[in-house]
């Protein structure tokens, strides 16, 4: 259940929790394994949102190289996780822009303040 969670913002439906849950307890396919194929199985508003989250993660990364930002460490998984999870499957182009440019100045302030992450760590 916490991969659609992660992945897709919502709950499985009933069936394909069994499924998987059986394939992984069957020792056929490990939790990794089985979080590709749900992903690369994703249609509809789940494929939208999963191409949307990675073009967000895309510019994120060339942004981060491109202005030398401060990026390391805890700080930056944390960065890269919010913004993530800010993107949602009816993201514009320019909320995602907003959204990278926001991720990208916490990557930078939060490397060099690691406090900053502790104290808002979720």
């Amino acid at each position: 259940a916490e991969i659609y969670q992660q992945l897709f913002n919502r709950a499985p439906d009933a069936t394909g929790l069994e499924y998987w849950t059986d394939v992984v307890a069957k020792g056929h396919a490990s939790m990794a394994d089985v979080a590709v194929a749900i992903l690369s199985g994703a249609q509809g508003s789940d494929s939208t949102l999963s191409q949307l989250r990675q073009q967000a993660a895309d510019a994120f990364t060339a942004a981060v190289e491109a202005d030398g930002t401060e990026y390391s460490g805890y700080a930056s998984i944390e960065a890269a996780r919010i913004l993530v999870r800010g993107v949602t499957a009816d993201a514009t182009a320019a909320d995602l822009d907003v959204l990278v440019k926001a991720a990208v100045s916490f990557a930078d302030t939060a490397t060099k303040n690691p406090q900053v992450v502790e104290a808002i760590a979720v």
